[in-house]
This record gives structure tokens, sequence and C-alpha cells, in this order.
């Protein structure tokens, strides 16, 4: 990898709270933490590693009316986030060159 590189994961604020169905998913999610920072300590400063954690940002087009409205109810912004917040995210870790090894939530307070 280049000098100057910027890597970012993509990671879900929701792991601890999934049903065990998802199990799978959320050992490989919460598994991206400590790589970020051992990765961040290890590859600095030539390279920043960082993470972005989502929470309800965009959903599934087969979501019921219910469940949206139940999902909205956890968020204490009350709002979905869209795109817009996950493209921010990103733009903002990869212009700011001193931020490494860090997690950033993009979930309007959901983690809270």
């Amino acid at each position: 990898m280049k000098k100057g590189s910027n890597v970012q994961f993509f990671s879900d604020v929701l792991i601890d709270k999934m049903p065990t169905a998802r199990l799978p998913y959320s050992i490989a999610k919460a598994g991206l933490t400590p790589l970020v920072k051992i990765l961040a300590r290890n590859w600095a400063p030539d390279i920043r590693v960082n993470e972005i954690r989502f929470g309800y940002e965009l959903l599934p087009d087969k979501v019921s009316e219910k469940l949206k409205k139940k999902w909205l109810k956890e968020i204490p912004m009350k709002r979905y986030g869209g795109i817009e917040g996950a493209v921010a995210a990103s733009e903002f870790l990869t212009k700011e060159s001193y931020i490494t090894g860090t997690q950033l939530d993009v979930d309007g307070g959901l983690s809270l």
C-alpha cells in the first residue's frame, strides 16, 4: 500500500443486538474494531486506518411499514440517515490526515 493511503472499514452499530440467526455476520463485524486498531498502530504514520459504523442508514425494500416505525422509535434523532451521512463520514475521514484507529458511528444516536 502507498504511503498516505487511507483505509476505511464499514461496520454495523447493531452487531451486539443481532438475533442468533445473524451470528456469523455479528462475529465478522465485531472483529473489525480490534483489527482497525492493530493496523492503525502498525501502519502509522504512513497509512491511516479507521472504521465507520452505521445504523439504519438504508433500509431494505421489503421492510414493512410497521417495522420501519418500530426502528424509528429506537433512533434518538427520530429519522433515518440515508446515504448522505455515510458519504460525509467517509469524506471527513479521507480529508482529516491526523485521524487514525478510530471508530465513527453514523447512526443518529442509535448506539447510545
